[in-house]
């Protein structure tokens, strides 16, 4: 990490970052689900939650997604699905320095497994632009279109997932090394 970066590296802003993930987590995604499965019927309305789906498996639920499930949709993701990876990501990176600052030396290639969110807010974004196309383009069935909303969505889920096994085994192997040292 950068000298810069290191500064903002710290238990404050961890919390802080969390806690403003909250209210989109507890709050915005539920109504945004809730309202689009009352104007959709679909179980299911939002495909960015969706570890994968095909592109085909898109193209066949966008006709159940009248104008306003549509407009609510699209604005959506590039409205609140673009905040709270502006929000998420920089949580998973201070997490990540947090947990390997304590693993490594300083100098240590490990460190810069902390620039992987950086891999996730990309494809995260590329998504949610891709799926916010789409509905707004719609009646025309974008193939290309729902083929890398499909692609950046698993993109997205397999890199969330691996940083995800990275902070727990982190933190597992942080916690195994107290317990040695403790036990010493």
């Amino acid at each position: 990490m950068n000298r810069i970066l290191s500064r903002f590296i710290n238990w404050k802003t961890l919390l802080a970052l969390f806690l403003l993930c909250l209210p989109l987590v507890l709050v915005a995604f539920p109504w945004r689900k809730e309202r689009l499965v009352k104007l959709t019927h679909l179980a299911e309305p939002t495909f960015d939650v969706r570890i994968a789906y095909t592109p085909q498996e898109l193209l066949r639920d966008l006709p159940s997604f009248g104008l306003e499930a549509r407009r609510l949709y699209a604005v959506s993701e590039l409205t609140l699905d673009f905040v709270f990876p502006l929000l998420y990501n920089p949580l998973l990176i201070v997490a990540l320095a947090l947990i390997y600052r304590r693993l490594a030396p300083a100098a240590a290639p490990m460190h810069k497994l902390a620039y992987l969110p950086f891999g996730l807010w990309l494809a995260d974004l590329s998504e949610n632009a891709s799926l916010a196309c789409l509905f707004l383009a719609y009646p025309p069935a974008l193939t290309p279109v729902a083929w890398a909303a499909s692609f950046f969505s698993l993109m997205k889920w397999l890199l969330g997932g691996l940083i995800l096994i990275l902070i727990v085994a982190g933190l597992l192997r942080l916690a195994f090394t107290r317990l040695r040292n403790s036990s010493l």
